[in-house]
């Protein structure tokens, strides 16, 4: 069975998940998916997997979804690219952005400065030791760590009315990569090539990634309810993007492993 990426875009939001072809005609897909989700609403359903080490793209049609059995119209074989959506997974929450219109010098000043100090606060110093200690001392250090976090989210909402009246705005992120993140707004008042200041936090769970970036659109998506943008990092701490790379990539071979165990 080969195995197979589904990508469901809407008008607010990009569904991702993994699953195994049960067969090709009539196409069907073994996935797990949200039973409610509204595959009428879709903009475009698409599957990417590899045969005969040809990386195959298609775009489909949802016909009926019965237990974790997909079954899907072929419409159109779209070209064949390389392909860089497994560096990239499915993340909902939200950023804080600012678009630049001057110089932008400053701000890249303060994304280093920013990044800097996050590294140099505890529950970052705790996260690249705590694997190496013994389990009695992980449970001290863990402790320390969610201490840290609820710390800084009471600092955090101490900050916020002062950011929001310094131009910030809140927007959906769709997905985030090393590379940039995508992101959903129903202000339509993006275009490729406008550069923004982000005030990023990926929280998930026990996983808390906090960057500030410089980033910028490369792709933009009108639709019904607003836009989706494509964005990259155009400045960003190494070490930070390196733990970014890290939670990209375990939480792949988690879905990937969900997959199997279908």
């Amino acid at each position: 069975m080969s195995i197979v990426k589904l990508k469901i875009i809407f008008d607010d939001n990009v569904v991702r998940a993994y699953g195994y072809m049960i067969s090709k005609d009539p196409l069907k897909l073994n996935v797990r998916l949200p039973s409610s989700l509204p595959f009428h609403e879709a903009i475009t359903t698409q599957i990417n997997f590899f045969e005969a080490g040809q990386n195959k793209i298609y775009e489909v049609k949802p016909l009926r979804y019965t237990g974790n059995t997909l079954e899907l119209m072929v419409i159109k074989e779209l070209p064949a690219k390389s392909d860089r959506s497994h560096y990239r997974i499915g993340y909902n929450g939200y950023f804080k952005i600012k678009k630049i219109t001057g110089d932008p010098t400053s701000y890249y000043q303060e994304v280093k400065n920013i990044n800097e100090g996050i590294k140099n606060s505890l529950s970052y110093k705790i996260k690249s030791v705590i694997s190496k200690e013994i389990p009695q001392m992980q449970y001290v250090l863990w402790y320390l760590f969610e201490l840290d976090n609820k710390i800084d989210e009471i600092l955090e909402i101490l900050k916020e009315e002062k950011k929001l009246n310094a131009d910030y705005m809140k927007v959906k992120t769709i997905d985030i990569s090393g590379g940039g993140f995508s992101f959903f707004s129903e202000s339509k008042d993006f275009n490729v090539d406008d550069i923004f200041f982000v005030d990023g936090l990926i929280d998930d769970g026990s996983i808390k990634i906090k960057f500030a970036s410089i980033s910028r659109v490369v792709s933009r998506h009108e639709t019904k309810k607003g836009v989706i943008c494509g964005t990259v990092f155009e400045e960003i701490d190494n070490d930070i993007r390196e733990n970014i790379v890290k939670y990209v990539f375990d939480k792949d071979r988690e879905m990937l492993k969900e997959a199997k165990n279908l």
